[in-house]
């Protein structure tokens, strides 16, 4: 599935550096380099030949550099697919992968749920602005203070309901009904409001597939396959992880030779749809055509997905990128002529990450589906933004060229993205939480750094207010961003929202991205809290040992502990460290995301997982 982490290569340095130490990591060769042409290709046309030759290149050192397993990329436009082809193979024994090979998608999934409530309200079944009681009079969510609130189809779909990212104890493995896995959620109190801010959430699409499954009167995985899935031409996609899927689907596994388990998982809505290439390629034509083509949902309601639903928000996280119903707005960034337009999102699970990315107005996109050799998701998250960004804005650029050539109609009403423009500031010291991960700025004389994860880099004063992160190893002043895969890495100190952050930038190819940490101010500390400092052990939650968690990485216990007047904690034996906020004597927030650890009869409850300090 696509958490607030799997969408940014910095958190997956910060993992990395907390295990390794930046100054060492390196990334050894695969020996699985074999290609094969997809065979439902059809010959390129000529004027994309350069940047068809840079994505074979591209494709072939990241199989290498990022030590994949299985990758399949394909490009498509208006006329039809412009290249498709697959690498790798399925299994440890062999098995070459194909355009018919399946892949999980994770939270690509999100997309097509996304269409599937679209149809429902083209239906007149639901409004995007009916609440979810007005359909499911169980699911009543509440605030801090126990009021109920109303929550609407559109914030669930926009991630702005405020609703927790996800509930770990049962993710897999679990024989419950999804209505009884979902019972919890009314216990546990909103990050915010409904509207005021973007909350990641997969709990949030949980929601929506009892919605679909109430209104339809079918299983979910039914509907999304005969109303969804088969109208788009997407003929071996499914929500069901079956055997026959499982069969033929690419297994990644370690270096070791042992498979990565694969699961079928609780969030269906959220991250279980499986598909091949072939099915990726045909929904990108479908996409690309901005509905135009026949498909389950009519071109003004596909349009309203790609639309900002809440373009005045403080966002906690991803506050350069706008969220449409599903879809993330301009995350991807090729400038000058591309600097907004493109519509994407990401998935991941268990092995797999992969990336869809199109722009509409133009009429082009590409998807990358990979396999690495780790369940943390760290090089595969890396590989695939790299191919993106070295190689699509070269396609963005041909396909321009063509439309201005045969003078295509530009589709304007899915434009409707705005630049970016942001003012930097001179640097302000104190604590910032990025995702939740603690970074102290400093100032030593006219110098100033940035310490997270146990390591300091220097900040380099460049042009326009933009500094340049240097880690130092033995004395030498390293750039990080070509251990991280990157071509560039810079940071600045900006305001937005009427708060303090600090923005990162970082460069794959010509796509640029950016991410804010938020100042978090000195605040009084309970004494309720200040007993709480120890180590504290997990009790409940093991079945999730094999799956990437967000803000607690496959940790059996954390260290809850005082410094610089913040109450911290670390997971172990990671060294990231969290900043808790805390609200009163039972709750308290990650600075930075929303999420709440709640205390209980001595038990702290984090998203599902449940620790105890021991002798408490």
């Amino acid at each position: 599935m696509r958490t607030p982490t799997a969408a940014t290569p910095l958190l997956r340095v910060l993992r990395i550096a907390a295990c390794t130490g930046i100054a060492i990591l390196s990334l050894r060769c695969s020996t699985f380099k074999q290609d094969h042409t997809a065979v439902n290709a059809v010959p390129a046309d000529t004027s994309f030949a350069d940047a068809i030759r840079g994505l074979d290149t591209a494709m072939t050192e990241a199989m290498s550099r990022f030590q994949l397993r299985a990758a399949a990329v394909a490009v498509v436009n208006t006329d039809g697919v412009l290249y498709a082809k697959t690498w790798g193979q399925r299994t440890v024994n062999g098995g070459a992968v194909d355009d018919r090979t399946h892949f999980r998608l994770g939270s690509i999934s999100k997309t097509l749920t996304a269409i599937g409530i679209m149809r429902l309200v083209e239906q007149k079944k639901l409004a995007l602005d009916d609440a979810i009681t007005d359909h499911l009079p169980g699911m009543v969510l509440r605030d801090t203070s126990g009021k109920p609130v109303r929550i609407t189809v559109r914030a669930l779909l926009s991630h702005h309901a405020g609703v927790t990212s996800d509930l770990y104890d049962g993710l897999v493995g679990c024989s419950e009904t999804r209505s009884e896995s979902m019972s919890s959620i009314s216990r546990r109190p909103l990050c915010f409001q409904p509207g005021t801010a973007m909350k990641y959430s997969n709990i949030g699409y949980m929601i929506l597939g009892l919605l679909i499954e109430r209104i339809s009167g079918r299983t979910f995985e039914d509907y999304m396959r005969d109303e969804v899935l088969r109208p788009i031409g997407m003929g071996r996609a499914s929500y069901r992880f079956s055997d026959d899927i499982a069969s033929n689907s690419v297994m990644p596994w370690l270096d070791d030779g042992t498979p990565i388990p694969q699961y079928a998982i609780r969030d269906v809505p959220a991250g279980n749809c499986s598909a091949t290439l072939s099915d990726l390629a045909a929904y990108l034509s479908w996409l690309v055509a901005a509905g135009e083509r026949p498909g389950p949902i009519r071109a003004s309601s596909l349009s309203e997905t790609m639309r900002e639903q809440y373009p005045d928000t403080a966002d906690h996280v991803y506050i350069n990128a706008r969220l449409g119903l599903s879809w993330f707005l301009d995350y991807y960034r090729f400038p000058p002529d591309f600097d907004y337009g493109q519509v994407s999102h990401a998935g991941a699970l268990n092995g797999f990450e992969n990336e869809i990315v199109f722009n509409p107005e133009e009429g082009i996109g590409i998807v990358v589906l990979t396999a690495e050799n780790s369940a943390e998701l760290d090089k595969g998250e890396v590989a695939k933004m790299w191919v993106v960004g070295n190689t699509f804005g070269k396609f963005l650029t041909a396909q321009k060229k063509r439309n201005t050539l045969r003078a295509a109609t530009k589709r304007e009403r899915v434009r409707t993205h705005r630049p970016f423009n942001v003012v930097y500031r001179p640097p302000a010291e104190g604590m910032y939480a990025l995702f939740g991960i603690a970074m102290n700025v400093r100032r030593t004389g006219m110098l100033h750094s940035v310490q997270l994860a146990g390591y300091e880099l220097s900040l380099a004063a460049g042009s326009n207010g933009i500094f340049a992160p240097r880690y130092h190893f033995l004395c030498i002043p390293l750039d990080p961003a070509p251990f991280i895969g990157a071509d560039g890495l810079t940071m600045g100190f900006t305001e937005e929202h009427g708060a303090e952050h600090l923005a990162v930038h970082w460069r794959f190819g010509t796509s640029t991205f950016m991410n804010m940490a938020e100042r978090v101010k000195p605040y009084a500390i309970p004494d309720a809290w200040k007993k709480r400092i120890g180590e504290w052990q997990l009790i409940r939650g093991e079945r999730i040992d094999n799956f990437m968690c967000v803000y607690l990485p496959r940790t059996k216990r954390f260290v809850c502990e005082l410094r610089n007047g913040f109450l911290l904690i670390r997971p172990e034996p990671s060294r990231l460290e969290f900043i808790l906020t805390p609200e009163n004597d039972s709750r308290a927030v990650i600075a930075g995301t929303g999420e709440r650890l709640l205390i209980e009869d001595g038990i702290a409850d984090f998203m599902g997982l449940q620790f105890r300090l021991p002798g408490r």
